[in-house]
Parts: C-alpha cells; sequence; structure tokens
C-alpha cells in the first residue's frame, strides 16, 4: 500500500507576516508545500516580489504564474489542474493567508481540492 500524495498550495500576492503565517500552516497539512504568485510575469519583475522573496530567505521556491488582473481565479485553477496531472497528488490543499483575495473562496467544492483559511494568530 503507498502513502497518500498531498501537496498544499499557497497563493502568494505580497510577502509579509500573513503569507509567512500561510506557509507555516501549510507545512504542517502536507509533506509538499507550493508559493504560487499570480500575475503577469514582467509585473513580478517590476514590482520586485522576486526579490522580496529572495531577501525573505523563505525555503521554497516561488512559483510564478502568468494570469491577468481579469482571471486569476481561472488562472489558479488552471495551475491546480497542471498539478494535478503532472504530479497526481491525492490531495490538494490550498491554504488562503489572511489577507488574500475573494477569489480563492471560487476553489470551494473542486473535486480533490481542500481550500482552508489560515488560522488568526493567537
Amino acid at each position: 500500500m503507498t502513502d497518500a500524495r498531498h501537496i498544499a498550495v499557497v497563493p502568494v500576492s505580497v510577502v509579509n507576516d500573513r503569507t509567512d503565517d500561510a506557509l507555516k500552516y501549510a507545512a504542517t497539512l502536507a509533506p509538499q508545500v507550493l508559493a504560487v504568485y499570480l500575475g503577469a510575469a514582467e509585473d513580478a519583475q517590476a514590482g520586485g516580489i522576486e526579490d522580496e522573496w529572495t531577501q525573505s530567505r523563505a525555503k521554497l521556491p516561488l512559483i510564478i504564474v502568468d494570469a491577468s488582473q481579469d482571471d486569476n481565479a481561472g488562472a489558479f485553477r488552471q495551475c491546480l489542474d497542471v498539478l494535478k496531472r503532472t504530479d497526481r497528488p491525492d490531495l490538494i490543499t490550498v491554504v488562503i493567508p489572511a489577507d488574500a483575495a475573494r477569489w480563492c473562496e471560487e476553489l470551494r467544492g473542486q473535486p480533490g481540492i481542500d481550500v482552508r483559511q489560515t488560522p488568526a494568530a493567537k
């Protein structure tokens, strides 16, 4: 019998304490965690998110998905579909940082995807 494959994915829009909290929470849920930035690739470079990510000393890479501002939800769903086809996880948990966009809520109810909000700090 094989172990279930579980991947946690955290959508990243900014590099801050809330993002860090979401990544830490995701690591308690799954052995593999992916951080995904959605937006125009040139905006990621111009906006400095790549530099901020490097300076934050995050231990995992930031995956940049080229997406238009008008359809982040669609681009993220497409990213998850590619992940399902290539890595074949049994479950993908999307961990939503406290300051994440509302479009993340559209992911609820997708087969094989669990959506969780980062727990409030104590």
